[in-house]
């Protein structure tokens, strides 16, 4: 397979830091845990981030970020080699969207990374509506106490804790007194689970980067597929490529095993509000 082909595919780069007045505080790392396929029970698994300060917070896939350093390594060190062939090796099927929330404002916007390229959208859907439990946890030493929602086509529980008086918590579960530690739906189909919080004055700033083009979700969805309809399309023209990409593997399977590429059929919003 050739170099161009897995550039659209792995959406190489480097997320683009900004200057921002709305400094990071605080950053919990959760367990994501989705089952993305009912009939398999295939649980897809990586690491995500909630970064958060006092008005703005930002989620996002450390397992994407960390493997689009490595792969970038990758590349530049076979390049500095003289070499024709990169070795990537396995890889992990990671999010590449990083979600924004404003708990002043209440807008959620999303920032979609594909071909080197920056978009950002306005999530105009419903934002959860929660009702507060008696039930109550420790989480880590935190003391956190339980609420749930209907959300996007299921019913989640939170756990989330005053003691950070903050209404952030992972993916587009917002709007509690309190930052949410750990949340699932009814079925532990969507689970995110709390493995640390680290509090601290230097965590850096959380800001949308400039240069995103503003669109819609319908329009990216377009977008997307006309690029990639393309690209298969156009495979063959490809063959004039001299570097080659070798020993890949998804998640542990070869990137041509077709029992992979069917397991996403239980997405985490069944239904748009």
């Amino acid at each position: 397979m050739r170099f161009i082909c897995f550039l659209w595919f792995l959406g190489l780069g480097v997320y683009a830091d900004c200057q921002t007045a709305n400094t990071a505080i605080g950053r919990v790392t959760y367990e994501f845990v989705h089952k993305t396929n009912l009939q398999t029970g295939y649980l897809h698994k990586e690491q995500m981030v909630l970064e958060y300060g006092n008005n703005m917070s930002k989620y996002y896939s450390l397992t994407a970020k960390l493997q689009d350093s490595m792969m970038q390594q990758k590349f530049e060190n076979a390049m500095r080699n003289g070499s024709n062939n990169v070795d990537l090796g396995m890889i992990v099927a990671a999010n590449k969207e990083t979600i924004f929330f404003n708990r002043i404002t209440k807008q959620l916007q999303l920032i979609e990374h594909y071909r080197n390229a920056y978009y950002l959208i306005t999530d105009k859907g419903a934002l959860p509506k929660w009702t507060i439990q008696k039930n109550t946890k420790k989480i880590d030493g935190y003391d956190c106490q339980s609420a749930i929602t209907n959300f996007r086509g299921r019913t989640y529980t939170a756990w989330f804790t005053t003691q950070i008086p903050l209404s952030f918590g992972p993916w587009k579960l917002n709007g509690l007194p309190g930052l949410i530690l750990e949340a699932y739906d009814a079925n532990k189909e969507v689970q995110f689970n709390f493995r640390w919080l680290v509090q601290a004055n230097n965590l850096g700033n959380i800001q949308l980067p400039t240069n995103a083009i503003i669109t819609t979700e319908k329009d990216f969805d377009k977008m997307k597929l006309a690029y990639e309809q393309g690209a298969q399309n156009n495979s063959a023209a490809m063959s004039g490529m001299q570097i080659q990409i070798s020993n890949v593997q998804l998640n542990g399977r070869k990137l041509n095993d077709t029992t992979f590429m069917q397991h996403n059929g239980n997405p985490i919003e069944l239904k748009k509000e």
